[in-house]
């Protein structure tokens, strides 16, 4: 008969859970992680980041855009970027969102463009009492009625695409406002040169001269270049200054 001996190695299966629990990868909502698509359901997918239970990203969550559904941003087996939104629930699963890291990337884009004083252009998607709103970088965007430049009444500039400046861009109040009327004035001023002929209207007499409005851009036409004969009052050309006049 042989002899078995039994050896003892002192290992349970709780020192096997605890072992686990060592290796494993602690999550907290904000951070930015890898994961891998392995399952793609109708209102959402399930992503495996390495934790010991599959996290779960939302339909809602999966693009700073409207989408309808999940095989519009994400393919199975794709690895890419997730945002954690939420600790992990009852089941020990986490909520992932694509939504958030955009919407950070889009502030963070749309910094850099007002830094550079950068004009943009973009499609109305629909106006209000206060003006019209489109999509910079996938935020929503507003342009004052003040700021819009056109003669159209503004439910016709729907569809319609414009050339835009930066007027604010602060992402915790969640504000970005942009000017029309600015990037046409910056596109006149770049057209202009001297010696050029134009044609202006007059919007206000000082004692200097007059401010005098070309398309949009203001400038002064000083009193000693009005005419030969006036000397000093500015008020005395006013008799001989038309509605619109010749620079």
């Amino acid at each position: 008969m042989v002899n078995q001996e039994v050896i003892d190695i002192g290992f349970t299966h709780e020192d096997f859970a605890a072992l686990l629990d060592k290796y494993d990868y602690h999550y907290s909502p904000g951070q930015v992680v890898a994961g891998t698509v392995f399952s793609i359901e109708p209102r959402g997918a399930l992503i495996d980041i390495g934790a010991k239970t599959a996290a779960y990203i939302p339909i809602q969550e999966m693009s700073i855009n409207r989408i309808d559904s999940p095989e519009e941003v994400l393919q199975s087996n794709e690895t890419r970027e997730f945002f954690i939104l939420t600790d992990e629930n009852e089941d020990g699963q986490l909520t992932l969102s694509i939504r958030r890291i955009e919407y950070m990337r889009a502030w963070e884009r749309v910094r850099q463009l007002q830094a550079e004083d950068a004009t943009v252009r973009s499609a109305v998607f629909a106006t209000n009492r206060g003006g019209a709103l489109v999509r910079i970088e996938g935020l929503r965007g507003f342009i004052p009625g003040s700021h819009i430049s056109t003669r159209k009444p503004k439910e016709d500039l729907v569809g319609e695409e414009l050339p835009l400046k930066f007027l604010e861009v602060d992402e915790d109040r969640n504000r970005l406002v942009l000017s029309h009327r600015r990037a046409l004035v910056e596109r006149k001023m770049n057209r202009l040169e001297v010696g050029e002929v134009v044609i202006g209207t007059v919007r206000g007499l000082k004692p200097y001269g007059a401010f005098i409005d070309i398309g949009g851009v203001s400038g002064l036409l000083h009193i000693s270049e009005i005419s030969h004969d006036l000397s000093g009052d500015c008020d005395a050309a006013q008799s001989g200054l038309d509605e619109s006049i010749y620079r």
